[in-house]
């Protein structure tokens, strides 16, 4: 039997991967490939990170390369990538790890490295930002990029994909950062619909330049607030028509949230299979609810990733905190360790996920896995007694 504590390492498996999707199921979209992938910049201009790798018929792979950025602090004032067909994401990673343990190797991956540096879901993309403002990075950091890629054709075929970063002409006076938000909790009964919620609170103000929705196969809307502070009402920022409507949303005014304000947002599914479908990596059996989106000035990760005390999922079941881990830590599979989670009533919502995400923010590099459990009870005490004591009232 599993400890309860060991409950939390279902927030680092839904988080495992970012699932893009392809436009259409029975070819790849066209993309850019050879002679129309992206030219790298000239010296002293820029870099790129590039990676070429063989998938055989019929694969799907998960497939990272780290690289390490020149001595000295880099400021980057743009990115941009290319990616050839059948690709569904390409994601980069700040990542902790030193400069001298980088060779040129790939290798499986999956995981959140770190800090998001830039995520998209098209073949090719550009993250433009104002004047003044961009990434910043430490001498000789350490950045991880990641491929999923699937071969739906009938022989093995060369991936190749390219990110661009490209040198601030003058001193930044503002670093960018990339969001993070993802609903951990879903659950679409069999032949129904259903409806994921998440609350994000932002602590300091920031400004939206962009921003990508993304649900799987069943998501038929996603719309996103922002709530609270001195807004009358939420206000309406993002609206998507789901799975059929996941592309990135240049924002020509950048939206402004402010420190005490929240992101909401909501997801519908309609489940039309007769089985019981819960949020994980597969586009096929599994969903999704998330925003990405690139802003500035850059926050603490655990905002990046709403994973900040009194930010989560919402739930309006019926057990406390501590009959939810006690329920997950029995659970025989996925659907009934999910069923766990949404049974948390609402005056033990926040518990819950106070809980969890301590166990995020505390435990990266034993989460998930066999050590997860004990580091998460020695890192989130508090956390873990008030879910022991949180109650339904």
């Amino acid at each position: 039997m599993r400890s309860p504590a060991l409950a939390v390492t279902r927030l680092f498996a839904a988080s495992l991967l970012l699932a893009a999707c392809s436009d259409d199921d029975g070819a790849p979209p066209s993309s850019p490939s050879g002679g129309d992938a992206l030219v790298a910049p000239a010296a002293g201009e820029g870099a790129q990170l590039a990676m070429a790798f063989p998938v055989e018929s019929g694969g799907e792979v998960h497939v990272c390369r780290r690289f390490v950025l020149p001595e000295g602090a880099v400021e980057v004032e743009k990115l941009e990538h290319s990616y050839s067909a059948g690709a569904h994401h390409m994601i980069a990673y700040r990542e902790d790890v030193a400069a001298a343990e980088v060779d040129d190797g790939y290798f499986d991956c999956g995981d959140i490295a770190g800090p998001f540096v830039y995520s998209e879901q098209s073949p090719r993309a550009t993250s433009h930002y104002p004047d003044g403002v961009g990434m910043r990075f430490a001498s000789g950091q350490v950045l991880r990029v990641e491929i999923h890629f699937v071969n739906t054709t009938g022989q093995r075929v060369d991936a190749d994909a390219r990110l661009n970063l490209w040198w601030a002409q003058a001193p930044l006076e503002i670093e960018a950062g990339s969001l993070f938000l993802y609903d951990r909790d879903i659950s679409i009964p069999a032949g129904g619909k259903w409806t994921a919620r998440m609350h994000c609170d932002i602590p300091e103000d920031i400004e939206l330049l962009y921003l990508l929705p993304h649900t799987h196969r069943l998501g038929t809307a996603l719309r996103g607030w922002i709530s609270g502070g001195d807004l009358d009402a939420p206000q309406l920022f993002l609206e998507s028509k789901g799975y059929d409507d996941l592309h990135t949303r240049v924002l020509e005014t950048p939206v402004k949230v402010r420190a005490g304000q929240a992101i909401d947002f909501e997801c519908d599914y309609e489940n039309t299979s007769s089985k019981t479908v819960v949020e994980g990596p597969s586009k096929e059996q599994n969903e999704m609810c998330l925003i990405l989106g690139g802003y500035y000035p850059r926050l603490d990760a655990a905002a990046e990733f709403c994973t900040m005390p009194g930010s989560g999922p919402a739930h309006a079941g019926t057990s406390t905190c501590g009959e939810v881990l006690n329920c997950t830590a029995t659970a025989a599979d996925a659907i009934a360790d999910e069923a766990c989670w949404l049974d948390t009533c609402e005056g033990s919502s926040r518990a819950v996920n106070d809980f969890t995400n301590c166990g995020f923010n505390a435990c990266p590099e034993v989460c998930p896995g066999p050590d997860c459990g004990a580091c998460v009870v020695a890192a989130c005490p508090e956390e873990f007694s008030a879910c022991q004591a949180a109650t339904c009232d």
